[in-house]
């Protein structure tokens, strides 16, 4: 069965908050058809540790500006990825966000400030693993 809801599109916006605030968010309502996901995309997402809960379809690509996070019925979901269907319509498949955490990066988009390599955590400024903790043996010079 095919239902439609009112879908809330969220833009965070970091710039608009002063230090030491959190960012600013802007809503916007759109309506949706929501599905379901199927068993193979599930599945498949699963073993990427992925989580998607369901699908949403808007009537109009144009409806979609690239929002990262969105809520319906109170509950925040991030936007996983999107379809242009054949019908000119968006696809959007959510995954439910952690404690209203803030949205997933965009997929080609990285941290700024960040070298965004995967597996550097854990390593000294040198980079050698195993040896944070360790003094340089600078500290009875004095």
């Amino acid at each position: 069965m095919i239902r439609v809801n009112v879908l809330d599109l969220i833009t965070v916006n970091p710039e608009a908050a002063g230090v030491g605030t959190e960012p600013t968010e802007t809503k916007r309502t759109v309506y949706c058809t929501v599905k379901s996901i199927g068993q193979q995309e599930a599945y498949l997402a699963m073993g990427q540790g992925l989580n998607p809960e369901l699908k949403v379809i808007l009537a109009h690509d144009f409806e979609y500006k690239g929002e990262r996070l969105c809520e319906m019925d109170g509950v925040r979901y991030d936007i996983l990825r999107t379809y242009t269907t054949e019908t000119d319509g968006i696809e959007l498949v959510l995954q439910r966000a952690a404690r209203n955490a803030r949205p997933v990066p965009a997929p080609d988009a990285g941290t700024p400030g960040t070298s965004g390599t995967p597996g550097t955590q854990g390593t000294t400024e040198t980079g050698t693993p195993g040896t944070a903790g360790t003094s340089s043996g600078a500290e009875g010079v004095g």
